[in-house]
């Protein structure tokens, strides 16, 4: 059923799961690697994806040292750093966006740009604006 509907609603021909674990097996998580060529994947080494990628990966969602977030969240410790608190407000934006004006997710994004662009501002500090409802999505697609 997978597979008739990835041929059916996507462009996409081929699919690889690469699987991600911890170094206890606690925590498990995939790797997907989706290719439009029916035979790209056939020529990648998956042993050398899972030891080079997937691995350090996992190491590093599941088996880094852990903090807790101001709303309790417990993260792996590298998710504290600020330059990605603001990286993931901009897919928070992106969200909004998408749900405010129904773009797609690449859209939404070049929303952002665009605005931030024309402004003179950084992709980080319009994506803060929109979150902290400093700026009005309207006003931003307007």
């Amino acid at each position: 059923m997978f597979h008739r509907e990835l041929l059916a609603t996507t462009p996409f021909r081929s699919v690889a799961s690469i699987p991600l674990r911890s170094a206890r097996l606690q925590h498990s998580g995939a790797l997907d690697l989706y290719s439009t060529d029916s035979e790209a994947l056939l020529q990648l080494n998956l042993n050398e994806i899972c030891t080079n990628i997937a691995d350090p990966m996992a190491g590093m969602l599941f088996d880094s040292p852990r903090t807790i977030s101001e709303d309790g969240a417990v993260l792996p410790i590298w998710m504290s750093n600020p330059s990605v608190t603001q990286r993931m407000n901009v897919w928070i934006a992106v969200g909004i966006l998408i749900e405010h004006a129904g773009l797609t997710n690449a859209d939404a994004l070049a929303a952002l740009r665009a605005y931030a662009y024309g402004h003179n501002a950084g992709l980080d500090d319009v994506a803060d604006q929109l979150t902290t409802r400093r700026l009005n999505p309207d006003a931003l697609l307007g």
